[in-house]
């Protein structure tokens, strides 16, 4: 299995039919696959004591059931294909009514979700877990199908006030639609992006999700106030063939719908008036379009260019693909009118009938690239075959000068191999003599006369061994460690020629070369032992508990190389955890590898493993859904908080930089000289690589320039360093969690 990891744009777009040349396949008569959900009462509706008047018969079947009169013309009854009640779960709602619409992009079948509804019904919440549950199961597919070479590209754009705008590209300019005779309507100069994996295309997904237009009206906090439309390309072909031309080719499109509303219940004023205007003029060109639909041919003229939904979505409306219809409602007897207009708009759209076919692509630009790679290829062989032969020569006599090299210095080194052995063998055998002649083996002076330089005696003198005794364990201990190094000779006689008073600060030098050169030091007795690795300075590994987190006290030498890891492992997880850049910034220069510096190491990495672990498990299956929610919420806040700093440090070059300082900037970050939003471009390059060390240490300077964190001749106090796990205030955003606030849910 494969997946294309190269990103790229592309001038002109279409949704859903861009990618798609030829098509293949017999084409499958279905009519759209209609879903109702019913959302619970809200706190507003609780609150006013409104009744419920909706209830569900069964899977299939919702029922008016208020004693009141009114609207006595209509049904009291409907069905559609999947009815869900206020209980219902998210990804019970995708498993049952989305799942085979959603996975049908995998096998080259075009496929469009749409969530449909009056305003504060539940529309983007539901979209938002089937479209994670989507992403989920489409990446399971592509690891189960390693016979496939699978590209997944994004696009995503929303219609505000009938201006089409690239949520790819926020500060762009409104998009034009053109018309193509042989692509249809294609949308001008729409970004597209090719995703990595999972984590990329969600992230990008979020980052979308964030510049949605948002207001507040009396009957939603946070009410959509435009429609938004993103689009999946998935593009696959056989691993064997990989001279084959040929690929499948499909679009998934998630369209968000803005929400039908009435002013005299959202009591909108001036800009939010104007944008219910325009939500309610498109939403009812698209139930022109479904009422024209639903009547087959006898219809007449379909109105799809009566607005921009309508037109870019004429594929998805009785055209190449398979579409489902998420229409959510309130069962609170206040908006039992709306409800109706939705249940009657569901009911026509059950009757539209879609053809969908496999999409089979041969293109233009998949020829061009093949032919071209075969001329390279070719090139390549013709150049080498002649190059070969010119250097042949060349080559030969390099190897040859090289041969000779090496063999001489095998020579020597056999040489000195067998020198060494030889001093060996005949320290063996001078320790074998001492060894059978006990009188002389109890006299440390004939210990000396074996190491030259009396360096046993010198070892007795300076580290207390006085008795035969002790000697003897000490030449056994000696003996039994195979060989003695010669170095370990020379520095103890050094020891014997120092004074009293500079003994231990010697040994702990000669002592420190030792362990240096991986020599083991001679056991001689438990309490000599002892002293020579305190004179070693070696300091046993110690477990201190430090309220739940555990600080390790290592040596010097241990510690520089487990913070270099550690520190390694923390810049990669900033980047995958999506967390402050002026936070990288603070921690990156204030931790540098001191030992009081070990317990702010051990929290940060903990604290983002930790991150990184619950941000990989969202939309798996021991995920709870109301956690996998929320934490989709969570992530979707950070990307903006991240966004919104960019903009910051882009606005803080001008106060801290001059006109030539900048310029020296852009040439240095490479940023082209007639650009556009210079710096913001340079803001969004910082810490963006975690493997270049140099990239991370010249973002770290110029962050900590434009913050004001390198004045006043230092930096900050590491003891001032926030290490709580609490996030600010939320903000009455339900969606920025706390840790505290995350703990508690997975407690539960």
């Amino acid at each position: 299995m494969a997946i294309t990891a190269t990103s790229h744009s592309t001038r002109s777009s279409k949704i859903p039919r861009a990618p798609l040349s030829t098509q293949g396949g017999d084409s499958k008569e279905e009519n759209i696959f209609v879903i109702v959900r019913i959302r619970p009462l809200s706190k507003k509706e609780i609150a006013h004591k409104d009744t419920v008047t909706w209830t569900c018969v069964d899977d299939r079947t919702i029922s008016y059931n208020s004693s009141s009169q009114e609207c006595s013309s209509s049904p009291s009854s409907y069905t559609f294909d999947k009815v869900f009640g206020p209980t219902s779960q998210t990804d019970i709602v995708y498993e049952q009514g989305t799942k085979a619409v959603a996975l049908s992009a995998l096998a080259g079948i075009n496929a469009t979700i749409f969530a449909y509804g009056q305003t504060s019904s539940g529309k983007t919440y539901t979209l938002r877990g089937i479209i994670e549950s989507s992403v989920c199961d489409i990446y399971k597919h592509i690891q189960n199908s390693p016979e496939r070479i699978f590209t997944i590209k994004i696009s995503a754009l929303e219609i505000y006030n009938e201006t089409v705008r690239d949520l790819l590209k926020p500060n762009s300019a409104p998009l034009r639609l053109l018309d193509d005779p042989e692509k249809g309507t294609v949308i001008e100069k729409l970004e597209e992006e090719t995703a990595k994996d999972s984590q990329h295309l969600k992230y990008l997904i979020a980052f979308c999700d964030a510049q949605r237009q948002v207001g507040e009206t009396s009957m939603n906090d946070a009410s959509s106030r435009s429609h938004q439309i993103i689009r999946l390309t998935v593009e696959s072909r056989l691993l064997e063939a990989s001279d084959c031309l040929k690929s499948c080719a499909a679009c998934l499109n998630f369209v968000d719908l803005a929400g039908s509303e009435r002013t005299f219940q959202t009591n909108a004023e001036s800009v939010r008036l104007k944008e219910g205007c325009y939500i309610n003029r498109s939403l009812l060109a698209l139930t022109s379009v479904i009422r024209k639909l639903s009547m087959g041919k006898g219809g007449g003229h379909i109105p799809y260019r009566d607005s921009k939904l309508t037109r870019i979505l004429q594929i998805s409306l009785g055209g190449n693909a398979r579409t489902a219809i998420i229409c959510t409602m309130s069962p609170a007897l206040t908006h039992v009118e709306q409800s109706r207009n939705t249940l009657s708009f569901a009911t026509r759209a059950k009757e539209v009938t879609n053809n969908a076919q496999v999409n089979m692509v041969t293109s233009d630009k998949q020829l061009v690239k093949y032919l071209q790679k075969k001329v390279a290829r070719l090139k390549a062989e013709l150049h080498t075959s002649r190059s070969t032969r010119s250097l042949s020569k060349e080559l030969l006599k390099d190897n040859e000068c090289k041969i000779k090299k090496l063999e001489m210095e095998m020579e020597k080194l056999k040489h000195e191999r067998d020198f060494v052995r030889s001093k060996l063998k005949t320290l063996q055998m001078k320790l074998n003599e001492t060894d059978c002649n006990t009188n002389t083996c109890n006299s440390p002076s004939s210990i000396a006369n074996f190491f030259s330089f009396n360096e046993v005696s010198s070892i007795n003198k300076d580290l207390g061994f006085r008795t035969a005794n002790s000697t003897r364990n000490a030449h056994r201990q000696i003996r039994q460690t195979s060989t003695v190094p010669l170095m370990l000779v020379c520095e103890i006689q050094k020891l014997n020629e120092l004074p009293q008073e500079k003994i231990e600060e010697e040994a702990n030098r000669t002592l420190e070369v030792l362990y240096k050169e991986d020599v083991s030091c001679p056991k001689i007795g438990n309490q000599n032992s002892a002293k020579i690795r305190n004179m070693h300075g070696l300091r046993h590994l110690k477990e201190v508990k430090c309220g739940d987190v555990s600080v390790i006290k290592r040596s010097p030498h241990v510690w520089q190389s487990i913070f270099k890891e550690q520190k390694q492992q923390i810049i990669h997880l900033w980047d995958v955890c999506y967390i402050s850049i002026i936070h990288r910034t603070q921690f990156y220069l204030l931790f540098n590898g001191d030992p009081s510096d070990q317990i702010y190491i051990e929290v940060e990495l903990r604290r983002l493993t930790w991150l990184q672990k619950y941000f990989a498990d969202i939309g798996k299956e021991e995920c709870p859904s109301h956690l996998g929610e929320e934490l989709t919420m969570f992530l979707s806040s950070s990307i903006r908080s991240l966004e919104c700093e960019r903009i910051f440090l882009s606005k803080q070059m001008n106060s801290e930089f001059t006109e030539v300082d900048r310029d020296i900037l852009y040439y240095k970050w490479k940023i082209p000289i007639n650009a556009k939003q210079r710096r913001f471009k340079l803001a969004c390059k910082l810490w963006t690589d975690p493997n270049d060390s140099l990239h991370i240490e010249e973002s770290a300077q110029l962050v900590a320039e434009l913050t004001g964190f390198c004045k006043s001749g230092g930096y900050m106090l590491r003891e001032m360093f926030e290490l709580n796990f609490a996030f600010p205030p939320s903000h009455k955003k339900p969606w920025i969690l706390g840790w505290n606030h995350i703990a508690n849910l997975l407690r539960n």
